[in-house]
C-alpha cells in the first residue's frame, strides 16, 4: 500500500471513530438529561420537605423497680408540623401527658413543646410549640385526590437517637400502598398499609406526593381488636407491629377535635373489647351478641363485674348484634347513667347494672394501660437477656475451673513443696 492510500484509509478511519464517538455521546445525552431532571427534582422535594419533619425527643418518668430510684425513659420519633401556628403531630408513642417535650428541627433548633393531646383511635398525639412563628407547612392536595404512582416517605430513624440530623427520604410506588377500612369511633374510616420497612423512629414522619404536598402521617399502628377492622378486599388484618399511614384529611379533623378540647366529653365509655360471634345455636338459629375478649382496668366494665369470654346480649334494653352496635349504644349514653346489660355467662344468662364512664377519661385510661403494658414487657425482655447473660457467665466460669482442685475465689491454688 502506498503512503497515500495509507493516509486516506487512516482518514477514514478517524472519520468513522469520530461519527461513532458522536453518535454515542447524542445517545447517552437523553438518558443523562433525564436522570439529572430526576435528581433535581427529588432534591427540590427535600428541600420543601424536610424543614416541616422536626424530630420529637419525650423524657418519661418510669415507676422505680424494687428500691431503686425513679427512672426516666427517653423516647425518640418524628414529627409534622401542620400549621403555621405550631401546631406538630406525632405517633401517640412518644407524647404522654406529663411528658417533658423538645422538638429538634432539621437546621439543629430546638423548642420546647406542650402536649395538647391523644387520638387513641389514630395513635397519634397533637403537640404545641412554644414561642416563634409563623412555622412553615406543607400544603395539601385536594380532597379525594387518587394516590399519585409515586409517593416518598420523609422521616427521621432510630439510628440517630436525640441528636440533630437530618430525615430520610424513600420513594414508593403506588402499587406497595394497600387500603384498609378500621373503625374510628363510631365510623369505618380509609387508611393506608405500605409495603415497606418502617422503624420505630419513622413513626411521625410524612407521606408525601412528588408535588411536595402533604398525603398522610406515618403512625406504626392502628387499633384492629375484632369488629374494629375489616380489610378491603385484597388485603389483610393488620396487627400492631405493621406499617400504617394515616390520611391528612383524618390527621387534621383528629387535631381540630384535640384543638377543641375533649372531643368525646358527652360520650359513653364501657371499657370492653367485643368480637362479633360467629355460628349458629344447637336449634340452627343464628347466635346473637358479642363476646368481650378483653377488659379495661379501671373500667366501668370492670367494676360492674364482666369478665372476658361473657357474652352480651343487650344494651340498656336493645339487642346487641355486632361490636360496631354496642360501640354505638355506649357513646349514645350520657357518662353517669346507670344502664342494664344482659350477658350469657356459661350458659346462665345474667343482668348487671353497669354505671356508664366518659370515654375521653376512659380513652387515657387505655393509653396508660398500654404504656403500662410496653413497659412490662421491655423489663420482662431485659430479665430474659439479663438470665441469658448470666447462664453465659456461669458456663464462662465453669469452664475455667474444671478441676476439684481449683478454687473460685479469684487466688489460684498454691502447690505443695
Amino acid at each position: 500500500m502506498t503512503p497515500t492510500s495509507r493516509s486516506s484509509a487512516w482518514r477514514v478511519r478517524r472519520s468513522l471513530a469520530l461519527l461513532g464517538a458522536a453518535l454515542s455521546i447524542s445517545l447517552a445525552l437523553p438518558a443523562l438529561a433525564r436522570a439529572q431532571v430526576i435528581e433535581g427534582g427529588l432534591s427540590r422535594l427535600y428541600r420543601q420537605v424536610s424543614p416541616v419533619v422536626v424530630k420529637v425527643v419525650s423524657h418519661r418518668a418510669s415507676p422505680p423497680v424494687a428500691d431503686q430510684v425513679l427512672a426516666c425513659r427517653q423516647l425518640v420519633a418524628s414529627g409534622l408540623i401542620v400549621g403555621e401556628n405550631g401546631l406538630v403531630v406525632t405517633t401517640e408513642r412518644v407524647a404522654h401527658a406529663g411528658d417533658s417535650l423538645i422538638v429538634i428541627f432539621a437546621d439543629g433548633r430546638q423548642a420546647r413543646a406542650e402536649y395538647a393531646g391523644t387520638h387513641s383511635y389514630l395513635h397519634l398525639a397533637v403537640l404545641q410549640l412554644r414561642g416563634g412563628g409563623p412555622f412553615a407547612h406543607l400544603a395539601r392536595p385536594r380532597a379525594g385526590a387518587p394516590i399519585p404512582e409515586w409517593v416518598a416517605t420523609v422521616a427521621h430513624g432510630p439510628w440517630d437517637g436525640p441528636r440533630p440530623g437530618l430525615p430520610v427520604m424513600s420513594l414508593a410506588q403506588r402499587a406497595s400502598i394497600e387500603p384498609m377500612k378500621v373503625r374510628c369511633g363510631d365510623s369505618l374510616v380509609v387508611v393506608w398499609r405500605v409495603r415497606a420497612p418502617f422503624y420505630p423512629g419513622n413513626g411521625g414522619g410524612a407521606l408525601v406526593n412528588m408535588n411536595g404536598e402533604w398525603m398522610g402521617l406515618i403512625t406504626g399502628a392502628v387499633a384492629v381488636e375484632g369488629d374494629y377492622a375489616s380489610p378491603l378486599p385484597g388485603s389483610e388484618r393488620l396487627s400492631w407491629d405493621e406499617g400504617v399511614i394515616v390520611p391528612a384529611e383524618l390527621v387534621m379533623r383528629a387535631v381540630g377535635e384535640i384543638a377543641t378540647g375533649p372531643r368525646s366529653s358527652t360520650q359513653g365509655f364501657l371499657g370492653v373489647l367485643a368480637t362479633r360471634r360467629t355460628g349458629t345455636e344447637a336449634d340452627g338459629r343464628p347466635l346473637v351478641g358479642v363476646r368481650v375478649s378483653g377488659v379495661v382496668d379501671g373500667s366501668p366494665a370492670e367494676r360492674s363485674g364482666i369478665l372476658t369470654d361473657d357474652i352480651v346480649t343487650r344494651f340498656n334494653g336493645s339487642a346487641v348484634a355486632d361490636a360496631a352496635q354496642l360501640t354505638r349504644l355506649v357513646s349514645a349514653v350520657p357518662p353517669g347513667q346507670l344502664v342494664q346489660m344482659e350477658i350469657q355467662r356459661r350458659h346462665a344468662n345474667l343482668v348487671l347494672d353497669v354505671r356508664v364512664g366518659d370515654r375521653a377519661s376512659g380513652e387515657a385510661s387505655v393509653a396508660q394501660q398500654r404504656d403500662r403494658a410496653a413497659r412490662q414487657e421491655a423489663l420482662r425482655r431485659e430479665i430474659d437477656n439479663l438470665q441469658l447473660r448470666l447462664r453465659h457467665l456461669q458456663q464462662q466460669l465453669d469452664a475455667s475451673y474444671p478441676s476439684a482442685g481449683e478454687t473460685r475465689t479469684g487466688t489460684p491454688p498454691t502447690p505443695s513443696n
